[in-house]
């Protein structure tokens, strides 16, 4: 963490502890590591009071990431220009990324080369430096043959043969060198582990023979590389090791085959000095001595020459070497930012705000198990529907009368008309209809109350039988006392007219409550006075609404 105190000083704070403060520009070193902040020409001493957290991370991680998000890929079906692109969250960082890797890139690519005309200056400097001093060794013995024997000049027909026998002997001398140079070459690739590039072909002018080894060339260089950062397991750095030995096998096979045709060119030229040496045995000994003298001082000054020539070439090469990659269009930014993509982002949230709703709506309707509408009872149960009651807030109450107008009065004088349907033409009196449900709490009284009030409004003599002897809740409903009932009568304590109630509700409507709550409610109902009493009142009432439990 850095703390800058103010424009002159600075703190640097370690995740030990240890702390250090400075002023910007001073070099100090931690743990092996050198650091030094500066002022750029924009400081302005803005940064005073801020802290600034600085993570220090591995080379090879962040070397890795950046491998992973460099993309490098061919920008038209030629194949001639290559596009880098990176994602980068600082843009400015990215920019400097690529010009960097473009600038080691063309710096390897130079090097490479240099590396090449390096070796070949190095070969013919030694070449050179040996043949200068036998050259010089032959000149004193020129001169030394001359003043010892008094000769200024050969003769006509010993200077022909001299200027063929010079001819012959420069172009077997070339032939020979080029064995030398392929004998080389053959060295260098056999030795598997050569990590420096092969010299020039030193005039061997075999196109097939250059393309191969800078080919080669080419292979250990990335071989180099790749070791820098892969394990030697790499499969990648195991596939670039097949390819250079398919290299290596292709140039060896070449290379015999040039050996093979400078060998009968050797011999040719041998044959052909061989008989100019036979004319040269028929001039006097002392022209004879000095032919001799006088060729091998020629091949020595041919061969200098053109090793030299070939010195300047690699050394031309060397200054003159650029790299094989040019620059087309410059790193920059793009405009706007590539993540997170607006269009697709708005384009994603459309979708899920239109399939989440459908599929929660889909699988909600799949998986539901309760009853929503008037269809989720017909799909389920093949038993005449009277109607359905709208839920009321406070728990129940009396909603019925004369007058009312309600939604729930209304309701329930459709379901009237429907019972009233579903019986017929029935008019005898004793309609038994009892409610129930499948647990307590659902509104069976309060159906119960409100049938039999809108039955009674509707003419017909209508008794309520409360069976619920555990919680009855009917004398809370109509406000009346439940005393005597139900459990009085079915023990045969109480008789019929003792527990028919006026409900207070209309002269038509009447009530048997439950009574005490006997101590085995289920079993009372067992009781047989309970079809008695069922009977009794079918006489006397229209219709007999029965709450149950």
């Amino acid at each position: 963490e850095i703390y800058f105190k103010d424009s002159a000083n600075y703190e640097v704070k370690f995740p030990s502890g240890d702390t250090f403060s400075m002023p910007p520009g001073q070099i100090r070193e931690y743990r092996s590591v050198k650091w030094k902040i500066e002022k750029n020409r924009h400081a302005n001493g803005k940064f005073s009071g801020d802290r600034i957290k600085v993570r220090i991370s591995d080379p090879k991680v962040v070397t890795e990431e950046y491998q992973r998000k460099l993309v490098v890929g061919f920008t038209n079906k030629s194949k001639a220009v290559i596009g880098l692109s990176i994602e980068e969250v600082n843009p400015v960082r990215g920019v400097d990324f690529l010009n960097k890797l473009i600038e080691v890139y063309n710096s390897a690519s130079i090097n490479d080369k240099n590396q090449v005309a390096k070796n070949t200056m190095a070969f013919l400097d030694e070449r050179l430096s040996y043949l200068t001093s036998e050259l010089n060794l032959i000149e004193k013995e020129v001169e030394e043959y001359k003043s010892s024997r008094r000769i200024t000049d050969l003769s006509a027909e010993s200077q022909l043969y001299l200027e063929t026998a010079r001819e012959k002997d420069t172009q077997l001398s070339q032939v020979e060198f080029k064995l030398e140079v392929l004998s080389q070459i053959r060295n260098y690739v056999e030795n598997s582990s050569i990590t420096e590039p092969m010299p020039g072909t030193f005039g061997i002018d075999d196109a097939v023979l250059q393309v191969q080894l800078t080919s080669f060339n080419v292979l250990l260089a990335e071989r180099e590389r790749m070791m820098a950062t892969a394990g030697p397991q790499s499969p990648l750095l195991l596939i670039k090791e097949q390819q250079i030995q398919s290299s290596r096998k292709a140039i060896e096979e070449n290379l015999a085959s040039l050996q093979k045709v400078f060998e009968a060119s050797r011999k040719e030229l041998e044959m052909q000095t061989s008989r100019i040496e036979s004319s040269i045995r028929l001039i006097p000994s002392i022209e004879r001595e000095f032919i001799s003298i006088k060729r091998q001082q020629t091949i020595k000054e041919e061969l200098y020459l053109f090793l030299l020539q070939k010195r300047e070439e690699a050394g031309l090469t060397y200054a003159a070497a650029i790299a094989d990659s040019r620059l087309v269009d410059a790193p920059h930014s793009t405009l706007s930012p590539i993540r997170p993509q607006r269009a697709t982002i708005i384009q994603f949230a459309i979708a899920i705000g239109l399939l989440l709703p459908f599929f929660y709506i889909y699988f909600k309707d799949l998986f539901n198990n309760k009853i929503i509408s008037l269809d989720d009872i017909r799909k389920l149960s093949r038993i005449p529907f009277l109607g359905e009651i709208a839920l009321k807030a406070d728990g129940g109450g009396i909603l019925i009368s004369e007058k009312s107008k309600g939604i729930v009065a209304e309701q329930f004088r459709a379901i009237r008309t429907n019972l009233n349907y579903l019986h017929g033409n029935d008019s005898s009196k004793g309609r038994v209809t009892m409610v129930t449900s499948t647990i307590s709490g659902e509104g069976k009284t309060f159906f119960a109350v409100n049938l039999a009030v809108s039955l009674a409004i509707g003419g017909k003599k209508v008794v309520l039988l409360e069976l619920d002897l555990r919680k009855p809740k009917v004398s809370r409903y109509l406000g009346i006392d439940n005393d005597i009932g139900v459990s009085q009568y079915l023990i045969g304590a109480a008789e019929l007219n003792g527990v028919v109630k006026a409900s207070g509700v209309h002269d038509n409507f009447k009530v048997i409550t439950s009574g005490p709550v006997p101590p085995n409610p289920a079993e009372m109902l067992l009781n047989e006075n309970l079809s008695v009493l069922v009977n009794e009142l079918k006489k006397e009432f229209d219709d007999i609404i029965i709450d149950t439990a």
